[in-house]
């Protein structure tokens, strides 16, 4: 019976240990984020995540894109991309870049055999190409637009296959 006490009580220490060892690694991923956010970025009201799907690599996006965003035509924008402290890549470090933006109008509406037709969403794509970041020099991001403007979620790729993955924005 004692045993068995001392088990659960050395189980319940293990697992209390690792809650706080998460929850402390969470708080210091945050407060690293907050400290390495550019000060001429602090007004950025996009901000959202992204995961590689080919590398252990996860973190931020903070983007300042145009209010209102321009209709079938490009534009350029700046923004961040912050990479958790636990990422295989520039862990705990925020990385500037500039991008060209494109957002088309909405599409038509499709109606094919369906009975009722229905509106397809805006298709937003946006890159970056070149630059002094430590990241490969060609990446595009392809995503759709919610009805209101207010969310963004797509996929992401990098030059020649490097690196793939998905990413969301939500403006604040």
């Amino acid at each position: 019976m004692k045993v068995l006490r001392n088990v659960i009580v050395g189980l319940a220490m293990f697992l209390s240990a690792g809650l706080l060892l998460y929850w402390g690694g969470l708080a210091f991923n945050d407060f690293r984020y907050e400290r390495t956010i550019p000060r001429d970025l602090q007004d950025a009201r996009w901000e959202g995540e992204f995961t590689s799907a080919k590398h252990p690599t996860s973190g931020r996006l903070l983007f300042r894109l145009p209010d209102p965003i321009p209709r079938d035509q490009e534009f350029e924008f700046e923004g961040a991309l912050y990479y958790n402290v636990w990422s295989g890549f520039l862990r705990g470090k925020m990385a500037r870049a500039e991008f060209v933006g494109f957002l088309g109008s909405e599409s038509g509406v499709s109606a094919g055999e369906e009975t009722r037709p229905t509106v397809q969403p805006r298709h937003f794509s946006f890159r970056f190409k070149g630059g002094t970041t430590p990241f490969p020099a060609d990446i595009r991001y392809m995503a759709i637009f919610d009805r209101d403007d207010m969310y963004v979620a797509g996929s992401y790729s990098a030059q020649d296959g490097f690196d793939v993955g998905s990413f969301y924005l939500k403006k604040q």
